[in-house]
Parts: structure tokens; sequence; C-alpha cells
């Protein structure tokens, strides 16, 4: 929520999923499919770097489903919503095709809204959008779980 032309272009990387660098102790980033965060510890990290060593860091490859469902997660949280034709360009097909549970159960009940460019919560559902957004990655780690390729 904010006023208009008062977006937080700093936040608006995050929700369009687009790709970034952390620097620093417990500095996150997200590069080639891989989300990775560096350590909290400032003396450790120091020390790493001093010893012309990589600081340790936690990383995680995301891939299929999954990945798609954070797409969504993310963007959802915009009030334009998902871009339908950059989204199937990424993941290989559409939200209804990619989640055939989740997308049509929202969009009957009017709480999701698809037009040609874009899938969003409907504005009077924006405070209770958790619920839709965590049913997202439930289906796809149902899905990922049973070894259903993208797309299929």
């Amino acid at each position: 929520f904010c006023m208009p032309g008062h977006r937080c272009e700093h936040n608006l990387v995050y929700w369009r999923n687009d790709e970034y660098i952390g620097i620093g102790p417990s500095a996150a980033s997200y590069y080639d499919g891989v989300r990775r965060k560096n350590i909290p510890c400032l003396e450790s990290y120091v020390t790493a770097l001093s010893a012309g060593q990589k600081p340790p860091f936690e990383s995680e490859r995301l891939e299929g489903l999954t990945a798609a469902a954070e797409a969504l997660m993310l963007s959802l949280r915009l009030s334009e919503g998902v871009a339908i034709e950059k989204f199937i360009a990424r993941y290989g097909g559409s939200p209804a095709k990619l989640f055939p549970q989740t997308t049509p159960r929202y969009l009957q009940t009017g709480i999701l809204e698809l037009s040609s460019r874009s899938l969003r919560i409907s504005p009077d559902h924006l405070f209770t959008s958790n619920t839709v957004l965590a049913d997202f990655l439930a289906e796809a780690r149902e899905i990922d779980s049973a070894g259903r390729p993208l797309g299929n």
C-alpha cells in the first residue's frame, strides 16, 4: 500500500522475482535461480575475507513448480499481479496450466482476477491473500513430490 508515485523500487525487485546481489553479513542474493544468504556473524565474515576465502553462506536452487509458485507468491503481492506472457515464457505454462487446482478455485470465487495480460488478487481480497499464496506453494510441493515435470 503506497501513495501514487511513491512505490518502493527496492522491494519491487523482489516482488517481480528479478535477480539481485546482496553483499555483507546476512545479505541475501537471488541470481541464476539460486537463492543465497551470507552468514550473519560479522567477525566470521571478515575473517573469511581476510584469509582470501569466500564467507560462509547457505544456498538453494529454485526449480520446477516450486520456482513458479514462488514467482506467483511474490508477484501476486503487487496490485498489477503476474504478467501472464512473462510467466509463460519463464515457466513453460500459464498459472492455470501449472496449478490446475489452485488457480481455477480462486478464479471461480473471484479472489483471483484474470485478464488477457495478468493474473491478480482482487483488491477486495488483498488482506486475505496469504491463504492463496500458501495454496500455490502447497500445490507446487504436492506436484513436485509426485515427480511431475514442469508444464505437464
